[in-house]
């Protein structure tokens, strides 16, 4: 199940965040004309966490959680 947040009109990004105990999830939906691919976004915010982690002086792997949602795939 992937939770998401409505995509309303006049709206053409929506970006749903959520935790549950060891997990953040990030969920992007959009239009065609906001973004290609969601996964622009995605990569991005994983870019600038990893960012955040090395200014704060911690390591910049990002562990893979085997109870993880699996990623969406691109569609298209």
């Amino acid at each position: 199940i992937y939770s998401v947040g409505p995509l309303s009109p006049a709206c053409g990004i929506n970006i749903t965040v959520w935790s549950y105990v060891d997990q953040l999830n990030i969920s992007v939906i959009a239009d065609n004309s906001t973004f290609r691919d969601t996964h622009e976004s995605t990569d991005a915010m994983v870019h600038a966490f990893r960012e955040i982690c090395c200014a704060a002086g911690l390591s910049d792997e990002l562990a893979e959680v085997p109870t993880a949602m699996p990623h969406a795939p691109a569609i298209g």
